[in-house]
């Protein structure tokens, strides 16, 4: 097992990775990201979907440190502190984030939780599993 880490995503605390590549180049399992932004290293403000999407860009940044994209992702676990309100904004730039990329759309978990890290109302977290070649 590796550890993928990368500046161009939430930095996560000392007691997880960003990510764990097992076995090396095939399985990647990704932390729950929240809508930090790493540039400034500060939640985005805004609605749900303006977090869900920096979630989504903080996700596919540790997937690229993987040498992987959204397009090997299998699992999705989404974690939404007002999951009436909110899943519908979320749903909507989840979609987005994932256009373009083959189907299918991977397995998805989504839960209401009572509160998350940064005091955000969305944090993700996925597998993937790396594409062979074509």
């Amino acid at each position: 097992m590796s550890a993928v880490t990368t500046h161009n995503a939430e930095s996560p605390g000392p007691f997880l990775t960003q990510a764990v590549l097992a076995p090396p180049g095939s399985t990647l399992y990704v932390s729950g990201q929240c809508a930090v932004d790493p540039k400034t290293g500060k939640c985005v403000e805004g609605t749900v979907a303006d977090r869900t999407t920096q979630v989504l860009k903080n996700l596919a940044e540790v997937l690229k440190a993987g040498g992987m994209d959204l397009g090997d992702v299998v699992m999705v676990n989404v974690y939404l502190t007002n999951h009436a309100e909110d899943m519908e904004p979320m749903n909507e730039a989840y979609m987005r984030a994932f256009e373009g990329f083959s189907s299918p759309m991977p397995a998805r978990t989504c839960v209401g939780v009572s509160h998350l890290p940064l005091d955000t109302d969305v944090e993700i977290s996925c597998v993937a599993v790396k594409r062979p070649a074509a």
